[in-house]
Formats: structure tokens, sequence, C-alpha cells
């Protein structure tokens, strides 16, 4: 690393950010550190006065902020991609441009702890979720109930939010991130944690993560981020030819639809649960697509997929029992 490069690059992107941003930034530029730290911030063409903005603080810190102000928009994996790749930094921090951090030395904390443990390529903590006025409304923390993250939970559907997040910048340079255009948090994590390192949680509250009208995933029911996870993973498959990324997309995708499956379930949709199960067990037994060498190690998800099979049948089952007046043939048959 050049000696001029800063320690840290805080990656964030924005879009339509005006009433937030400056907040975000300000709980960036108020770390108190031991080091030098950049802030590399796409702006993806927004349409109100988030470029004004962003355009001001920029003034005011020229030698912290590396602005990219695209002249049309690009689209989110694009901006991703582009902030990624003008990173400089040992270490990269991530705050959306409608997120913010509340505690002034959460770089500082989250760096000492990474700098004392190679092993470890991603740091995370806990955090708080605030709606678009800044009023509480509950804990993310209680959706962690694991310190340490390896990447089967990540696979699984436990994975650290956004805000919370610092990691190993070497971690993602021997990846062409180009070759994952439909690119997003479960799988960059995924990436991160493909050498079989770890991601650790530290238990201070450290950032607000904020639900709000605008927000890409914030608003949309759960079953429509699983069906757009479903749709995006699913097309990563289809042009991801390396096996051991395949192995993994194999992996998560199979856990997408079998948490789909429940959801249907759930709300009663029994015929487009029993499909989803369907492809699920399709997919799991196409092994020839990432090789016998993975399915060794695929053989711990061939429990969990039984295992979560067992607890839709039995989740039906409890259905069915209750209503046995009004059914006369169980519909998994």
């Amino acid at each position: 690393m050049d000696k001029l490069s800063p320690l840290v690059s805080v990656f964030m992107m924005t879009y339509n950010h005006e009433r937030y941003i400056s907040q975000a930034l300000d709980s960036i530029l108020s770390q108190k550190v031991l080091f030098d730290y950049e802030v590399v911030l796409g702006d993806d063409c927004s349409i109100d006065g988030t470029k004004e903005i962003v355009l001001s603080y920029k003034d005011k810190y020229p030698d912290k902020i590396k602005l990219l102000l695209h002249k049309k928009n690009i689209g989110a994996a694009k901006n991703q991609i582009e902030v990624f790749n003008n990173c400089s930094g040992k270490y990269i921090a991530i705050c959306e441009g409608d997120d913010y951090w509340t505690d002034p030395y959460k770089l500082q904390k989250q760096i000492s702890f990474l700098e004392e443990r190679n092993d470890c390529n991603i740091s995370f903590h806990n955090y708080s979720i605030v709606d678009r006025n800044d009023v509480y409304v509950s804990n993310g923390h209680t959706l962690y109930y694991k310190d340490i993250l390896g990447l089967d939970d990540i696979i699984n559907g436990l994975f650290p939010k956004t805000c919370t997040v610092v990691f190993r910048r070497s971690a993602i340079e021997r990846i062409d991130l180009a070759e994952v255009p439909f690119l997003n948090d479960i799988v960059l994590w995924v990436l991160i944690l493909l050498d079989g390192s770890y991601a650790m949680k530290l238990n201070d509250n450290m950032a607000c993560y904020r639900i709000h009208e605008n927000g890409v995933w914030s608003l949309q029911s759960r079953a429509k981020r699983r069906a757009h996870l479903i749709k995006q993973t699913a097309q990563e498959l289809s042009i991801i030819k390396s096996k051991p990324k395949s192995f993994i997309l194999h992996s998560g995708l199979v856990s997408l639809y079998i948490e789909s499956a429940i959801d249907l379930l759930q709300s009663g949709e029994i015929k487009r649960a029993k499909e989803q199960i369907t492809k699920a067990t399709d997919l799991l037994f196409d092994i020839e697509s990432f090789g016998w060498n993975y399915a060794i190690k695929y053989i711990r998800f061939y429990y969990l997929f039984f295992k979560r099979v067992v607890c839709i049948i039995r989740f039906h089952l409890s259905l069915w029992s209750r209503s046995i007046k009004v059914r006369t043939t169980f519909p998994f048959n």
C-alpha cells in the first residue's frame, strides 16, 4: 500500500438522499481516529438536491472526499463497482447515503480489532433501526444470534447490515467484480469469506439503519425481497462458470427457494410452495454444475435442506390437522 494511501476508505453510494446525506457525511467526518481515511462517494445522477450538498462537502473537505458524479443514471450495481474500484484504503467501511453512524470511535474500534486478527475479514456490530424522522423503530442487533459468522451462516441467511461493516480490501481485490454484474450485499459477503475467513461482531451499537419510502429494501415485503434475490441469484448462476462461486450460488438459491416455500405455505399458497420445493430439489441434485469436490462440502447443506423440508411438512401437517373437517386429502400427496 502506498504511503500516501489512507488506511480506510469509506464506501458511500447516494441517489436522491437530499434529506439524509448531510447527517450521513457528518457522522463519518466526525470520526476520532489515529489514522487517515477517505470518503469515496458515488452519486448516481440524483435528481433532487443531493449533488449540490455533496459538492459543498467536497469544497469543505477537498482532501478527505473523493466524488464520483455520474452524468447519467448507471444503476446501483455499476455505481457500487465504480465506488469499490476507487477505494484505496487497506480497509473499506460502508455507509449508505441514508444511514449514519452514532459512535465517533466506530472506525477506530473496528480497525483496531481487525489489525489484531489477520484471519478475520469482516468486522460488524449492533445497530438501531430508525424511520425517516429518526424515530427509533427497533434494535437491529436482535437479528444476530451469533457473534462469529462463517460462509455457511451467510449462505443460510444470517448476514450483517452494510452500515455496520468494515472489511479488508484485499478480500475483494482477488475478484473481478465486473464478472458479478448482479452484485448485492449477500453475494459480497460470500465472496469476501470464500477464503475460509470469518466475520466477527462487536457488541457496541454504533450505527442507524433507516427505513423510508425511497429505500431500496426498507419497505418491501419479505416475500418481494426474497423473490428479487431469487431472480438475481439465478441470473448470476447462469453467467458465472467458476465452480467455487457456482457452489456458493447454488447453496444460496436453494436456501432462498426453501424460505420462499415456507412463506407461501404460511399464506396458504400450497401449489406455489410445492413449486419452490421442486426447484430447490432439482437444483440441489445438479452436482455436475459445481463438481464432486464441492459436493463433499454440500453434504452439510443436504442435511440443512432436508431439515427445512421436514419443517415445512410439519407446518403443513399442523394446518391440515386443524382443518381436517374441511379437507379430505393431504395436498403434498
